[in-house]
């Protein structure tokens, strides 16, 4: 009975001694921004593993999201106004791995899908009354005419032929587009030097067919558009033409705008 008395107590104390000093390695870190506030709980001394938080202006948690290495890893939640769960999904490295669930405000099920390495395997949709319903995609991307090709082709159109030649080596030029729910297309951010360029590409969008708008969780939204061009001496050219594709079935849950380094 000594015996494992002392055994007890040695792993309570093991336990007190390592909880304790996860204590000490916990750091929190705080943002203000115009309507939201992220907090950012680092749950190790090198910040490797970190847990953000989004919580708006009336104090309600909005959005929960765990990292690790700067990557999404392990579960998001993401909630509604009043608080009540929206949706919540679980990533490896950046990449939706297991089940994600979204829900209708009264904690119905909405949808379920399951992922294994960012490919969807199966999912499926629910009406309020918890039956089964046509399914349709969470997220879908804007598409200007056939894809990418069309994007292309509509912008090398587009460049003056006075500009086609005497070119030396290459010049990146990028855009952000914001695809309205009128389907048009609209400059949000330009990323070129030459005022010029800036002109030629305005024109170009402001005079653009209508897109097929994005859509969130079935609803037509509006949606952001990174348009990439390098011009060379040899023309014009989308820049995700120009090299291999990745995955591109990546998750389809909203990364609200943050692909990079979050905290």
């Amino acid at each position: 009975m000594k015996i494992s008395f002392s055994f007890l107590a040695f792993i309570f104390l093991s336990h007190f001694m390592m909880a304790q000093k996860g204590k000490l390695w916990r750091s929190e870190a705080s943002q203000q921004f115009s309507n939201y506030e992220q907090l950012t709980i680092f749950h190790d001394k090198n910040k490797r593993f970190a847990t953000v938080k989004i919580i708006d202006k009336v104090g309600v948690l909005r959005s929960e999201t765990n990292f690790k290495d700067e990557l999404k890893h392990g579960f998001e939640k993401v909630f509604y106004t009043d608080g009540s769960l929206y949706w919540k999904s679980d990533y490896r490295s950046d990449i939706a791995n297991g089940i994600f669930m979204v829900y209708y405000p009264d904690g119905s099920l909405k949808r379920k899908e399951k992922y294994r390495n960012g490919y969807k395997k199966e999912g499926f949709c629910y009406d309020t009354l918890g039956s089964i319903s046509t399914y349709y995609p969470f997220k879908t991307e804007p598409i200007f005419g056939e894809g990418a090709y069309s994007i292309q082709r509509y912008f090398r159109d587009k460049w003056p032929s006075s500009l086609k030649s005497d070119i030396s080596g290459w010049t990146m030029l990028e855009m952000n587009l914001l695809i309205g729910k009128d389907s048009l297309a609209r400059i949000s951010h330009f990323k070129i030097e030459s005022l010029e360029y800036q002109h030629i590409l305005l024109n170009a969008v402001q005079n653009m067919p209508k897109w097929k708008p994005g859509t969130f969780d079935g609803q037509v939204n509006v949606t952001a558009y990174k348009v990439s061009l390098i011009l060379t001496s040899d023309g014009l050219y989308l820049s995700e033409l120009m090299r291999p594709q990745g995955n591109p079935l990546n998750s389809p849950i909203m990364r609200n705008g943050n692909n990079g380094r979050r905290f």
